[in-house]
């Protein structure tokens, strides 16, 4: 193969069919590689040894945030390369979902941020800021070599292989939905404030009617090396209800069933289980 005769190397594409068509040729040798906060972890973990970095900083098309209006909906796109950090100054972003930008803000250090892409995030499959990409109804876009396909985020989280970033995929923007009124809340809970891997994040948004009704419930949790997933279950539980403590115990005993965290020497399922299950419920009870 042409990656066996080649010398380990750093390739720089300028779009993104350019990348794909050195993916194509390198093969399992390489690598697609943005700030390179992923790969790190990725080399850390003994999980990828690439001979060839596809580096995508020099393709334009996949920086920056900007809004349309589709259908009389305002959508605020997001380009995959856009940094954590510039993420959150950005008013678009803060406008349209503010669940984001407190999500952004709680990932790793200033510098780390200021390096870190959305796009290395959500490719990572387990990213803090993907619970709350979920309770934003995000959906991603993807280049696959001779077109885009956007589909919604959990759903390309049900169907990808398993964080690998090695991958022959390119994921290329995330799209918001405008959350308008939503009642939103964000948890990440570690051993301590900072700079650690999540023991647990939680992220949700409720819509509401004057009288109490939800109308709109997106509930998702994660953490650690745990995939994050939305409660779909749970939330059919409140759909269309009001916020009342009887309801709140079932919505307790639900996540506890529904969430499927994976332990490590530092927690267990169970321990997972339970935080999530009391930090829904009792971030839920603050909306009644």
């Amino acid at each position: 193969m042409l990656g066996e005769m080649l010398s380990p190397a750093v390739w720089f594409p300028k779009s993104l069919e350019e990348a794909w068509g050195m993916r194509q040729r390198l093969g399992s040798h390489a690598c697609f590689i943005a700030a390179g906060t992923l790969l790190q972890i990725e080399w850390e973990k003994g999980r990828v040894d690439p001979g060839h970095l596809i580096n995508l900083e020099g393709i334009d098309e996949i920086k920056g945030v900007s809004r349309e209006v589709m259908s009389g909906r305002s959508v605020v796109r997001i380009g995959a390369l856009t940094t954590l950090g510039s993420l959150l100054s950005s008013s678009l972003v803060l406008q349209h979902s503010p669940l984001v930008t407190e999500a952004v803000r709680g990932i790793a250090a200033p510098a780390v941020r200021n390096r870190a892409t959305i796009g290395g995030n959500v490719a990572s499959g387990i990213g803090d800021a993907i619970p709350a990409l979920l309770a934003a109804d995000a959906l991603v876009s993807t280049f696959d070599g001779s077109t885009r396909l956007t589909k919604p985020l959990w759903r390309w989280l049900q169907e990808k292989d398993n964080g690998q970033i090695t991958s022959s995929e390119i994921v290329a923007q995330i799209e918001l939905p405008e959350s308008g009124t939503a009642d939103y809340f964000y948890r990440k809970i570690g051993r301590r404030e900072a700079f650690i891997p999540s023991v647990v994040t939680i992220a949700g948004c409720c819509m509401r009617k004057e009288d109490g009704t939800i109308t709109h419930i997106r509930l998702a949790a994660g953490g650690g090396e745990t995939p994050p997933q939305r409660l779909q279950f749970s939330e059919r539980l409140l759909q269309g209800m009001s916020i009342q403590d009887a309801v709140l115990e079932d919505v307790y005993r639900n996540v506890l069933e529904e969430f499927q965290p994976v332990s490590d020497a530092f927690a267990s399922t169970y321990y997972r289980k339970q935080i999530a299950a009391n930090v829904i419920a009792s971030e839920l009870a603050k909306f009644a």
